[in-house]
């Protein structure tokens, strides 16, 4: 703690008369002069060699232009069938190309196969387009349905047919079969 009574001493602001005198030394360094020495050429490091029996690189001969040719053609059937899958894409409904879009990403090579497979297991396929003029309602005249045939009367008609062919064991065998539905046939047979 400070003691009230004992006051600091008075700092001087000024620049002239320093509070603490500085002694001034007029020492000069000697001067010692260096060797010019010319810049140093950079150090190269020799390349790591792995095999040091291998034969160095040889540069690749110039590129065939036939080589040229045959990459710009594939440049340019590439570009027409990525037009023909997007254009068949295109035709398709918007769920069915998201799927192949998904599935197959933007190679239009896998996409037309995708499109290929889905159609062929009857995923969105191709919707059928009436011709002009037709309609799915149903027609007025239809054909009278077809008589259902009891089958215990079809079953009476061949007993009596083998009968009178003179099939006799082919007519005991088939009246062994369905002797309740020949038998159920007479019975309701007017005589």
């Amino acid at each position: 703690m400070s003691d009230p009574t004992i006051t600091p001493p008075a700092v001087s602001t000024d620049i002239a008369t320093p509070a603490v005198a500085v002694p001034v030394v007029a020492a000069t360094l000697p001067v010692v002069v260096a060797p010019v020495v010319p810049p140093a050429a950079p150090v190269v490091a020799a390349p790591r060699v792995l095999n040091p029996y291998a034969s160095p690189k040889v540069a690749a001969p110039p590129a065939d232009p036939r080589f040229a040719a045959l990459e710009a053609s594939a440049a340019a059937s590439s570009a027409a069938l990525g037009r023909h899958a997007a254009s068949v894409l295109a035709e398709a409904p918007e769920g069915l190309r998201n799927a192949v879009r998904a599935i197959a990403g933007d190679d239009p090579v896998r996409q037309l196969d995708t499109l290929a497979a889905m159609r062929a297991h009857g995923l969105g396929g191709s919707v059928a387009v009436l011709p002009i003029g037709a309609s799915t309602a149903v027609p007025a005249q239809q054909p009278a349905p077809a008589t259902l045939a009891n089958p215990d009367a079809a079953a009476l008609a061949r007993y009596e047919d083998l009968q009178s062919r003179g099939a006799h064991m082919m007519a005991a065998a088939h009246l062994s079969a369905q002797g309740a539905a020949i038998a159920r046939a007479k019975a309701s047979r007017p005589s």
